[in-house]
């Protein structure tokens, strides 16, 4: 996996790269809402000086032609794993870039792992040894506890929660205020829905509703 170890006083020192020479015109995918608050995130993760500011946000669909610029780098905004994945792998098919972004007001444990192109968005939490995988995405609010592991293209919503140890596996969606238990396993694309408390493994391909959840196990085969 290709991660990042950060401590709290280099979180922004993994978002810079002038080994280029010139400024990187930063692109964001998709111009629906998460796009928008993603403009005013990358504002703030990248100040004047940094190296970077923000070119447009636009959108890209499969069948579209693509060729990206040298000095342009990415950051698809969607909530939607499987989109997400879909983007990603176009835009690097073709060579682009993509861009971690960790606001300035995250807590990042100086022993997490974060993997490239990770959002996060104000107030995530990322605790002492979680590791991030590639293309994460933890919305306002969310949080993974010490030694948890969120799987790549995964998204926390607002406020969702990820206890200690337990491991969410690939694409992954949690809903505005999901929880997941210590030490418990949710499987390969599977969802936890808004307000869903997770308190037992959830089988991948699983849709997870309610307080304790119920799992509706191959609901997305």
């Amino acid at each position: 996996m290709d991660f990042s170890i950060l401590t709290s006083g280099h979180r922004q020192a993994l978002t810079l790269d002038h080994s280029e020479g010139f400024m990187k015109k930063v692109v964001i995918v998709c111009n629906g809402g998460f796009g928008r608050e993603m403009r005013t995130y990358v504002e703030d993760a990248f100040p004047e000086g940094s190296g970077h500011v923000l070119d447009r946000i636009m959108d890209l669909f499969p069948d579209d032609s693509f060729t990206p610029a040298p000095d342009e780098v990415f950051l698809v905004a969607t909530g939607e794993p499987s989109i997400k994945a879909k983007l990603v792998t176009k835009i690097e098919a073709a060579g682009g870039t993509l861009l971690t972004v960790i606001h300035p007001t995250c807590y990042v444990a100086s022993t997490a792992r974060i993997g490239r192109g990770a959002l996060l968005c104000p107030f995530a939490f990322v605790g002492p040894h979680a590791e991030l995988e590639p293309h994460v995405t933890m919305n306002v609010h969310s949080g993974c506890g010490h030694d948890s592991v969120l799987g790549s293209f995964a998204v926390l919503s607002p406020y969702a929660s990820v206890s200690g140890g337990a491991v969410l596996g690939e694409e992954v969606f949690m809903g505005t205020h999901a929880y997941v238990a210590p030490n418990k396993k949710v499987g390969t694309r599977s969802k936890i829905s808004a307000g869903a408390f997770a308190l037992e493994d959830v089988p991948e391909n699983s849709l997870a509703v309610g307080n304790p959840a119920r799992v509706m196990k191959g609901y997305f085969d």
